[in-house]
């Protein structure tokens, strides 16, 4: 009966490592599949800046800024990949969510914008835009006039 038990034990731990490499090996792939494009943006506000309250799944309430931009100029944003994410037509119009209240905004503004898209090897990736303060930002944007 004791070899018996034995035994069970070592199948059950055979398992527990087989178990926990393929648990490993599916942590370190989805770590190496993740893409990340970052695109420093320049343009002009087109579209009346909008609020947007709304709440999330959890009950927490999210702030948004929505606004057209006509994008006027682009550079690839400093430590990141070169990719063609970051070319543009001349004053090609983007659609912008920006997190946080954003009431200073106007139409007409000029406006600089870091784009972001991250791929995690999810099938649609995330992206995000952040506000570009060339007092504090290293952009080769906040360079030009």
């Amino acid at each position: 009966m004791l070899s018996g038990q034995v035994e069970v034990n070592k199948i059950r731990r055979g398992v527990y490592a087989i178990a926990t490499a393929l648990c490993l090996a599916g942590v370190a792939g989805n770590a190496q599949a993740s893409t990340v494009i970052a695109c420093d943006w320049g343009g002009k506000i087109t579209s009346m800046p909008e609020i947007v309250r709304e709440t999330g799944t959890d009950k927490r309430e999210i702030v948004t800024t929505r606004f057209g931009m006509a994008l006027l100029q682009s550079a690839k944003a400093p430590a990141t990949r070169n990719d063609d994410e970051c070319a543009h037509e001349e004053n090609e119009a983007v659609n912008i969510t920006l997190r946080g209240a954003h009431d200073a905004l106007r139409v007409g503004d000029p406006i600089l914008l870091r784009y972001r898209y991250v791929d995690g090897g999810e099938p649609q990736g995330r992206n995000s835009f952040d506000l570009i303060n060339c007092a504090t930002a290293n952009s080769a944007l906040c360079a030009k006039p």
